[in-house]
């Protein structure tokens, strides 16, 4: 299982680089294979696709599928429950959280897999003992639709390209947006930085209830987004519609 883990992983550190396609078939490895992954399902799909590329004797451990989806809370929680048996039901985990690798490892639950050259892979720090890596960069971003800025600035309210005025420029009392941190891995990582003491700190925090702003999921806050019922929302950039869509598709405000 080791081999197995180590091939899948390398593959999956590969595939955030490469197109699919890219890699030779080790038909030489067997054995099913489970992952717990906070990644959304387009997403999951495209890596679906490329393990059962590379690995074609490879079997899913779910309904033919190599990943069992969830948010990421709902995954840790899971993985708690798992924990007093003393036995995890998956072979590998891709969660938005990185603090809870640590907790793992301090566990004793993670086995330690190298990656060959795997400086050259990887931009980010990783567990110099091979427990865990990163995977995915996440890009947390303020958005807003370009259609309705006339209609905003008439109503006295000014879209915001920076993370400290989304939070606290009162004209955007009610009209803004953002994941709920408790259930959502990238939304807390996000928050659990901006109120550092180098960035906003807890005056973010305030800021954002002050602001009134509104805790609901990402295609919630893109079709109010669309009907003018926020002026901005903090959501994942990925979850954005491409740029090249109709005019009415919201675009990002990078800050």
């Amino acid at each position: 299982m080791k081999k197995i883990l180590a091939l899948l992983l390398t593959l999956l550190l590969l595939t955030a680089c490469f197109p699919l396609g890219a890699f030779a078939v080790n038909e030489d490895v067997e054995g099913t294979v489970g992952i717990y992954s906070s990644m959304y399902q387009f997403v999951i799909d495209m890596m679906d696709e490329a393990i059962k590329k590379e690995f074609p004797n490879l079997t899913p451990a779910y309904d033919g599928s190599f990943f069992f989806y969830g948010g990421t809370s709902s995954l840790i929680t899971k993985v708690y429950g798992e924990m007093e048996t003393g036995t995890l039901g998956c072979d590998m985990m891709l969660v938005a959280e990185p603090a809870f690798s640590l907790e793992l490892k301090e566990a004793g639950y993670l086995e330690p897999v190298e990656i060959e050259d795997a400086d050259s892979l990887l931009r980010f720090p990783y567990d110099e003992e091979g427990c865990w890596y990163p995977v995915r960069v996440c890009n947390m971003v303020l958005a807003y639709n370009p259609d309705m800025v006339d209609d905003w600035a008439a109503r006295g309210v000014k879209i915001p390209h920076t993370f400290r005025d989304f939070a606290e420029d009162p004209s955007l009392k009610g009209y803004i947006s953002m994941g709920n941190p408790m259930t959502s891995g990238t939304t807390f990582a996000a928050v659990a930085s901006l109120t550092q003491d180098d960035h906003y700190g807890e005056d973010f925090l305030k800021g954002l209830a002050a602001n009134g702003v509104m805790i609901e999921s990402g295609s919630t806050a893109i079709t109010k987004l669309q009907t003018g019922e926020c002026a901005a929302i903090m959501i994942l950039e990925e979850s954005i519609p491409s740029r090249t869509s109709p005019a009415s598709t919201p675009k990002t405000a990078w800050c």
